[in-house]
């Protein structure tokens, strides 16, 4: 599959941040390339979101120019060094600088919902759910599913949509996906699009297919199961249980109880609530 730098050579986007262990490697790919690379801060990030002094990857920001690829990384650096959420500009700079639609650049990454600690992927999912209403759950369009574009390692889908209903964002996607895959790799892609999750706030999940909703319940088939290859990153966060060691397997349904989230296993409702892992999210596409 193709990764970020390579969607930037061929056009399909202005610019790109890669988080990389061979920074010098990435370097000569984009010269090769006849793009600009810069490197940047490392990876990792403390309480507040910030870029820890100590980490494996550093990032490294592309662009066809390396005037282009140094104002990317200022952008960045300033985003993570404000005090978010209160920096509009910046964010929608950053966000138009890498070719997210101006919707979701307005939105990216403007979160009142931050907690100290919280990884990025939660982070992004916490304000997703927040962004689509109260009660509202979907299930949603596959080409809106970010998580699973994470999981995977879906590279030409790299934004938070600026909501669940962003029209923009699931042509940009639909259209990229037909440019970069054949008709048999677009349908593996669209499958692992369609991937939901049950999220707690420590970053594991427990994976599940949506096969619609009636009566306010989600219904659920292969929980626990993953629709594709899992970048190694998440792989230590799959779940294939639930709170009380139920197999996941035994789940057929999901809705939003009085306590929060439960799984129907059989005919009984569980709570999926964690004294460990907190309150859950539930994110659904189909």
């Amino acid at each position: 599959m193709s990764d970020r730098l390579d969607l930037v050579a061929a056009g399909q986007r202005p610019a790109a941040i890669l988080n990389t262990r061979r920074v010098n490697e990435v370097l000569a790919r984009a010269a090769a390339a006849g793009l600009a690379g810069v490197p940047g801060d490392a990876l990792g990030e403390d309480g507040r979101g910030r870029l820890a002094a100590k980490s494996t990857e550093t990032q490294v920001y592309i662009a066809r120019t390396r005037e282009a690829a140094l104002r990317l990384r200022d952008l960045d650096r300033a985003v993570r060094n404000a005090n978010r959420p209160e920096i509009p500009v910046e964010s929608h700079a950053l966000g138009a600088a890498l070719g997210y639609p101006d919707c979701c650049a307005w939105a990216y990454p403007h979160t009142a919902f931050e907690q100290p600690g919280e990884g990025e992927d939660v982070r992004w999912a916490r304000n997703f759910v927040w962004r689509a209403g109260p009660g509202r759950v979907g299930p949603w369009s596959p080409w809106l599913n970010f998580h699973a574009a994470r999981v995977f390692g879906l590279d030409f889908f790299e934004h938070l949509p600026c909501c669940p209903w962003c029209r923009a964002t699931q042509e940009r996607n639909q259209a990229l996906v037909a440019a970069l895959y054949d008709p048999e790799g677009a349908a593996q892609v669209r499958a692992m699009m369609t991937q939901s999750v049950v999220l707690w706030p420590d970053g594991r999940f427990l994976p599940f297919r949506c096969t619609g909703m009636e009566a306010g319940i989600l219904g659920v088939a292969a929980a626990g199961r993953t629709q594709g290859d899992v970048k190694p990153h998440f792989r230590d966060r799959i779940l294939d249980a639930v709170p009380g060691s139920s197999s996941a397997a035994d789940i057929n349904g999901l809705r939003m109880g009085n306590r929060g989230w439960e799984a129907r296993l059989g005919n009984r409702w569980r709570s999926l609530r964690s004294a460990g892992r907190g309150e859950p999210m539930v994110l659904a596409f189909r």
